[in-house]
């Protein structure tokens, strides 16, 4: 198995369209399937999940077990609705979240907690909540963000993996 490192990514180090080219990024570097959390409060219409629901229908995949960032105090792997992570749903995801992955804007209902996975495996996933997230990637792949400009830090504040 490949060494992957573990890096944090934050909220207040990138611009929502900096957090979508990492996004477009770990697609071209193999992500292929991503989750996301739709939340509706009690009695709530889900009106709002209907952009996004009809703009990523065609790629939606069947359900699997995945790990988490966040979820069930008994585990962090659990069943989840999927996606392919492709052009057109990666243009669909800023209906989800029309102020960048990182952003937690609760309401009557919103999505939160975007995570994309390469062969299964966690890649890079952001914690709404707390405009923070994981990317595990190769030291190849550090390099050539490290390079990009791109800014990671090596801990986290509040999302571990």
């Amino acid at each position: 198995m490949t060494h992957l490192d573990v890096l944090h990514v934050f909220g207040s180090d990138f611009t929502p369209e900096e957090a979508w080219d990492l996004v477009g990024w770990c697609h071209m570097k193999g992500a292929t399937e991503f989750t996301l959390t739709g939340l509706v409060t009690q009695g709530a219409p889900t009106t709002a999940f209907a952009p996004f629901d009809d703009a990523a229908a065609p790629y939606k995949l069947p359900a699997a077990s995945r790990r988490h960032l966040t979820g069930r105090p008994d585990s962090l792997v659990y069943d989840c609705e999927l996606w392919q992570l492709t052009p057109e749903t990666i243009a669909a995801l800023p209906l989800a979240f029309p102020h960048g992955p990182f952003t937690y804007q609760p309401s009557d209902a919103w999505f939160e907690d975007l995570e994309l996975y390469r062969d299964g495996e966690l890649m890079l996933g952001f914690v709404t909540h707390e405009a923070e997230g994981v990317l595990r990637i190769t030291p190849e792949e550090r390099k050539e963000l490290e390079n990009q400009g791109v800014v990671f830090r090596r801990d986290g504040e509040w999302v571990g993996y």
